[in-house]
C-alpha cells in the first residue's frame, strides 16, 4: 500500500509538471513582418536587389483575401532577371492560413511558367521554394539558400 501511494504521488508530480507544458498553447511572439523581411534579406545571400511591392501590386501578384490579413510584405527581384522573392503574411484570422499557402503555391507555379524558357537556371530556386509557417505567420522565400531560409524565419521567433 505504501508503494502504491509513493508511485501515485510520483506519477501525479510528473503529470502536473509535464502535462501543462504539453497541453497549453505557447504564446506566439509578435514580430513585425518588417523585422522578418530584414532578417531574411541580411542573413541570406541574394543575387539581385529586392524591392518592396505596394499593396495594390501584391493583390495582383497573389490575390490574397486581405480581410484575414493583419500585415504583409512582399519583395521581388528589382531587375526581373531572377526569381528571388520574399512574401511574409501575418494573419488576423488563422482560418485563412490554407488560402494564403495556396496563393503562395500558385505564385510559385506562375513563376515557373515564366522562367522555364526565359531564365531556366532560375528553376532550381523555384523548385526549392520555401513555404512555411509559424503560428499566424506564413512565409514564401525563393532564393539560392533555401536550406537556411526556414531557420532564419524560425530564429525570428526565438
Amino acid at each position: 500500500m505504501k508503494y502504491r501511494v509513493q508511485i501515485l504521488s510520483i506519477f501525479l508530480l510528473i503529470f502536473t509538471l509535464i502535462f501543462p507544458g504539453c497541453s497549453s498553447q505557447q504564446q506566439q511572439k509578435d514580430v513585425p513582418v518588417s523585422d522578418i523581411s530584414t532578417a531574411l534579406q541580411q542573413q541570406l545571400s541574394w543575387v539581385d536587389t529586392l524591392r518592396k511591392l505596394d499593396d495594390p501590386v501584391i493583390e495582383n501578384f497573389y490575390g490574397f483575401d486581405t480581410s484575414k490579413i493583419d500585415s504583409l510584405e512582399v519583395y521581388v527581384s528589382d531587375s526581373g532577371s531572377t526569381a528571388e522573392e520574399i512574401a511574409i503574411v501575418l494573419l488576423s484570422d488563422s482560418s485563412g492560413k490554407a488560402d494564403v499557402e495556396a496563393a503562395m503555391e500558385s505564385r510559385v507555379e506562375k513563376l515557373k511558367k515564366q522562367f522555364e524558357n526565359y531564365m531556366p537556371e532560375e528553376m532550381y530556386k523555384l523548385e526549392n521554394a520555401v513555404i512555411t509557417s509559424h503560428g499566424d505567420y506564413v512565409l514564401l522565400v525563393i532564393c539560392d539558400e533555401f536550406e537556411d531560409a526556414g531557420t532564419v524565419f524560425d530564429n525570428c521567433f526565438a
